[in-house]
């Protein structure tokens, strides 16, 4: 996957987010090693597509906080999903950056297989019916920007 810029695009309004909120994953960030969680139903979700290898992915955690934090109030959930190949030190570039959000291990490749995500880092929005909303793909620091109609949505 390559971390050249695409443009953010609307998704069809068909496409479902599948795992449904009934299937949960390997939480990277929780005190017990079989921690799950499920994409929420009933609230927006942004999922980041990331690894720890990819410095795009590494520059994003700072904004998706932000993200987190001001549209939380508003049902957004944001949640990472690790796209390494072992459980490694993803974690540990999220928090050292101050990403606060849940972190869950994508293994099988479940999640990415079923979404495609489109580069390195892929960032993708599913409304409260888990229905995509919005992608993009790469990170040159204007996700807000990107996503603004989408979470303006949610208001």
């Amino acid at each position: 996957m390559s971390a050249r810029r695409s443009r953010p695009r609307p998704a069809r309004a068909s496409t479902r987010a599948e795992p449904s909120s009934r299937t949960s994953f390997p939480r990277l960030d929780a005190p017990t090693p079989d921690a799950t969680i499920s994409i929420p139903s009933g609230k927006w979700t942004l999922l980041a597509f990331v690894a720890s290898w990819n410095g795009p992915a590494k520059h994003s955690i700072r904004e998706l906080q932000k993200i987190s934090e001001a549209h939380a109030t508003h049902g957004l959930t944001v949640i990472a999903i690790d796209l390494d190949e072992e459980r490694s030190g993803v974690l540990d570039f999220i928090r050292s950056s101050g990403g606060s959000f849940p972190v869950v291990f994508d293994e099988g490749k479940r999640i990415s297989a079923r979404l495609q995500p489109i580069s390195m880092p892929t960032f993708i929005l599913l409304d409260s019916n888990g229905i995509v909303r919005h992608i993009a793909g790469g990170y040159h620091g204007t996700l807000e920007a990107d996503f603004g109609k989408a979470f303006r949505a949610l208001l």
